[in-house]
């Protein structure tokens, strides 16, 4: 076998390896907090809300250096604002994974969400938000079935251009806690009404199971069926305790 043989045939196994590799998926299992609530990866979900304003828009590979990524589309309502952001930076831990930064996360210097709205200029993208979405790209979001997660609307945000991972995780953490994991409630396709009368068990597989004993009864849950991709997720069944006298 020729050496030239043999370089094409381990280029030929290397090649489908490198366009195969799918940047959106997390390195470990240190980001299983937010994909066991939202649904999928931080990657994901940043990757869905940049598609909304370019649909070319395909996550890479991240700088370890931050900002990771930069809010550099032409139509920048999507990027242009905190939430953003905070998604890349959950991203690069995602992508990094936890153990490559001491289980800590990965954290950005002041002037880093500055840096990212400039995207590479001497101008900020516009229209900049803070903790929100302009109306229309709200509804976007709402449309096509993105779960942002309660806490970039009122507390992930550093006025300096800060962020810090674990700060962040814990905080979302004890929202989940406090709120029963029913922490998107931006979005009436992504929060689970505890006064409707509409929901029925007709959304659930036969094979769900259900608590009878006690004050739990069947018409104390109320079902979210989340559509992702064109396909449905399992259901999930939210307990609302029983209002007290």
């Amino acid at each position: 076998m020729t050496s030239l043989f043999r370089t094409l045939l381990g280029f030929s196994f290397t090649v489908p390896y490198v366009f195969a590799q799918d940047h959106t998926q997390c390195a470990d299992s240190g980001s299983y907090w937010y994909t066991s609530v939202v649904g999928e990866t931080p990657c994901r979900t940043y990757e869905r809300l940049r598609t909304i304003c370019n649909s070319q828009y395909v996550l890479g590979a991240l700088k370890t250096n931050t900002p990771p990524d930069t809010c550099n589309d032409q139509v920048a309502d999507c990027c242009c604002n905190s939430i953003a952001f905070g998604l890349s930076m959950m991203c690069l831990t995602c992508q990094q994974g936890m153990e490559s930064t001491g289980g800590n996360g990965t954290d950005a210097g002041p002037g880093a969400y500055q840096l990212y709205l400039k995207h590479g200029t001497n101008s900020f993208c516009t229209t900049n938000t803070n903790k929100s979405f302009t109306n229309g790209i709200q509804l976007a979001v709402c449309n096509n079935n993105l779960r942002i997660h309660d806490s970039f609307y009122d507390r992930i945000f550093w006025a300096d251009g800060s962020w810090y991972y674990t700060w962040a995780r814990e905080h979302a953490e004890e929202t989940n806690a406090i709120d029963g994991n029913n922490s998107f409630t931006h979005c009436a396709s992504t929060t689970v009404n505890g006064t409707s009368s509409s929901e029925s068990a007709s959304t659930l597989p036969h094979s769900s199971k259900f608590p009878t004993a006690g004050r739990h009864s069947w018409d104390r849950w109320r079902v979210c069926s989340i559509h992702r991709s064109g396909y449905p997720l399992h259901p999930l069944a939210v307990l609302v305790p029983p209002a007290t006298n």
